[in-house]
């Protein structure tokens, strides 16, 4: 993502714009008496959290390997976005949300592949993936509406004689 300080090599990974979205939600608290072993449920509780275009969108499920081991829903919930979207804009739209931030960065890995447990054969999930059917996209907010907000102008320094002021190196 960055230039090499020793060498001044340019960096060889970039942000690029695409058109899916992998969330991750970790620890929304299970309620409601919905089972970890219900994807739909689990999944229709941690949407509730996310912003109004994904509700009534087709969804990818997929549970992590610490879903039903760690307390609340821990899914991947994958969409299709109705345009490429930067990770940049991702954050800023998702921020409030249960959704990690982290997996919208241009290197970072995603983990899919189901857990391997001890004995074979005893997961507690009969299912890990499922899919809930609605519109093809979510529509994302245009560009300018994910601009980050200008700085706030820097507040002026007191004066020697104000009131606080010795708490400032003059």
């Amino acid at each position: 993502l960055y230039a090499d300080p020793e060498t001044g090599d340019a960096a060889t990974l970039r942000e690029a714009p695409h058109r899916w979205v992998a969330l991750d939600i970790e620890g929304v608290p299970l309620t409601d008496g919905i089972a970890v072993t219900d994807l739909t449920g689990c999944t229709g509780k941690a949407v509730r959290q996310l912003p109004e275009a994904f509700r009534g969108a087709r969804c990818i499920i997929q549970a992590s390997a610490s879903h039903g081991i760690k307390s609340g829903c821990r899914l991947r919930l994958w969409y299709w976005l109705d345009r490429p979207t930067t990770g940049a804009e991702l954050t800023r739209w998702l921020r409030g949300t249960p959704a990690d931030p982290s997996v919208f960065r241009p290197a970072q890995v995603i983990y899919t592949a189901a857990p391997i447990f001890e004995p074979p054969g005893r997961d507690h999930l009969p299912k890990r993936m499922a899919e809930i059917p609605g519109a093809e996209s979510v529509e994302v907010p245009p560009p300018e509406v994910q601009r980050p907000p200008p700085p706030r102008p820097a507040a002026p320094l007191p004066r020697p004689t104000d009131t606080g002021a010795n708490r400032y190196a003059w």
